[in-house]
């Protein structure tokens, strides 16, 4: 366990950024499907998600929005340079998705269902994944050898 949290340490946020928002959005995305529904047949019927006493307006396509891009941020969370991107590249996206359910209407892109606390919630998880790429060096320090 250790080991685990030493690796961790010496991670860039964009790393982290990536690891805990892939791991939530794969979370929501498998919540959408099991708690509506939504199925893979059937994604653009709509249902809401109770997640801590909040309903959210969601569907299918809200679940495969989550689960790709959670299953994105896993896969690149590993390398520094994979992860920076990821937090550029999907932090954008979700600003652009959150702009839009809050300006255009409740289906972003024309499939995604999203209500106002959705859309909040994802211009607020935009913003961090650009926060965490802005921070984030865009060539990874050396790694310190181990003390002796």
């Amino acid at each position: 366990m250790a080991t685990v949290i030493a690796k961790l340490g010496a991670w860039t946020p964009a790393q982290i950024a990536a690891l805990v928002f892939g791991a939530w959005w794969m979370g929501n995305g498998i919540t959408v499907f099991l708690a509506t529904q939504s199925t893979f047949s059937a994604l653009g019927a709509d249902g809401t998600v109770n997640a801590l006493g909040v309903s959210i307006a969601v569907n299918g396509w809200h679940g495969l929005y989550h689960l790709t891009t959670g299953l994105a941020g896993l896969a690149l969370c590993w390398r520094p340079s994979g992860a920076r991107a990821y937090a550029l590249i999907v932090g954008l996206l979700y600003l652009v998705a959150a702009l839009f359910g809050l300006f255009v209407g409740e289906t972003v892109f024309g499939l995604i269902r999203v209500d106002e606390f959705g859309s909040v919630d994802h211009a607020v998880e935009g913003v961090l994944l650009l926060v965490a790429w802005f921070v984030s060096p865009t060539v990874p320090a050396p790694a310190v050898a181990a003390a002796r």
